[in-house]
């Protein structure tokens, strides 16, 4: 059930006007020490966690998984989609 980490979100980051608390400061002085101002995060995990401590069903999740045949990440997107097109 062990599926590859998938893209779960990402966002810009000013890294002069904005903070991130958890963000580890030594990676933060490094990117600024190199003339970085905004970068990209990336978040990646598997999305049976993420299905698990989110607030869609994880019951329907699992179920449409398995009867579908659909890969986590397919089925994690359709349940937060909350009925939009895209």
């Amino acid at each position: 059930m062990d599926e590859e980490l998938v893209k779960l979100f990402e966002f810009d980051w000013d890294i002069q006007n904005e903070s991130i608390p958890s963000f580890p400061e030594d990676k933060l002085e490094e990117l600024k020490s190199k003339k970085f101002s905004k970068v990209k995060i990336v978040v990646f995990g598997n999305p049976d966690s993420a299905a698990a401590q989110s607030e869609v069903n994880y019951e329907l999740y699992s179920e449409i998984k398995k009867v579908q045949g659909l890969p986590g990440e397919v089925v994690l997107k359709f349940l937060n989609s909350k009925g939009s097109i895209l």
